[in-house]
């Protein structure tokens, strides 16, 4: 028979030596006791240290849950707040728009307010135009009237009498004033004319007053820059008329901005003249360019 010492360990027992001594069987029993006690202890122990162990394991898997949903909730607070902020800068540019949006809604009501004011012009300027363009119809018929009335003026005996009597007029005029010496065009250059024609200063005459009896009509220039058989040409009014060519472009053409010459620089000569010059009319172009000549000559 195995016996149970007080550390646990078992030793033999005899058999028949607990039935040869009764109280050593009783003492034996009262040592078994304690010892199995002790085992059951023990494994009661053993037993509440593994559910310990178990529950220290669950406790460390629920730390290491908690924190796993600890750092989700932190990174899901960390996206929050990254959608909050989106959402401030959304409501912020919403807020932005809101307002462009009213901007924009006020402009349109002034710009709708604009082309109502537009279109009320329009169909103003139209009826204007209707009314303009009936204006020019009857303008029109009475030209049209005026002009035929005109050509049967002109065409008459008396009228083609009248224009040879203003013509003569005009030759008398020219003619006294050119003996009384009361009128010279600023125009003619004697000094050119003189050294351009050598026979008119071998027949020692007036310069002027030859260009006036004879040199208009024999086609000679006045001066270097005007040339009274092109500007005839080039205008059939002043052909028609019995007037100067000279005195013509005196008195209309060079405001008209006719070109006295093939060669003259009429367009540099209008861009150069002044703002007041051009209002005014107090010079012709030619008047001009001749006088910047004398200046350049006289400053050689």
């Amino acid at each position: 028979m195995a016996e149970v010492d007080a550390v646990g360990l078992e030793r033999s027992v005899e058999p028949g030596a607990l039935d040869a001594d009764p109280y050593a069987t009783s003492s034996a029993r009262s040592d078994v006791m304690p010892l199995m006690l002790n085992k059951a202890v023990r494994a009661k122990i053993q037993e509440m240290h593994a559910e310990v162990e178990r529950s220290i394991s669950l406790q460390e898997s629920a730390v290491s849950r908690i924190r796993a949903v600890c750092a989700e909730r932190d990174q899901l607070t960390s996206t929050l707040e990254h959608h909050q902020q989106q959402v401030a800068l959304l409501n912020a540019e919403r807020e932005a728009l809101s307002s462009q949006c009213e901007h924009l809604a006020a402009v349109c009501q002034d710009m709708s307010v604009e082309l109502k004011k537009f279109q009320n012009d329009v169909m103003h300027c139209e009826a204007s135009k209707q009314k303009l363009e009936t204006d020019i119809a009857i303008a029109r018929a009475e030209a049209r009237d005026l002009c035929n009335q005109l050509d049967i003026v002109t065409s008459s005996p008396d009228w083609r009498f009248v224009r040879k009597l203003r013509g003569l007029r005009y030759a008398v005029t020219r003619y006294s004033d050119l003996l009384t010496g009361r009128f010279q065009n600023p125009l003619f250059d004697a000094d050119w004319y003189a050294r351009a024609y050598p026979d008119v200063g071998l027949a020692n005459v007036n310069p002027y007053k030859h260009y006036v009896k004879h040199g208009q009509f024999e086609g000679r220039q006045p001066n270097a820059y005007f040339d009274p058989s092109w500007y005839r040409m080039q205008n059939p009014d002043v052909a028609a008329s019995p007037i100067d060519p000279l005195d013509h472009y005196l008195k209309f053409g060079g405001r008209e901005g006719r070109r006295p010459h093939p060669l003259f620089p009429l367009e540099s000569m209008n861009e150069g003249l002044s703002s007041e010059n051009q209002k005014n009319g107090k010079k012709t172009p030619l008047e001009i360019y001749l006088s910047q000549i004398r200046e350049v000559s006289t400053k050689i």
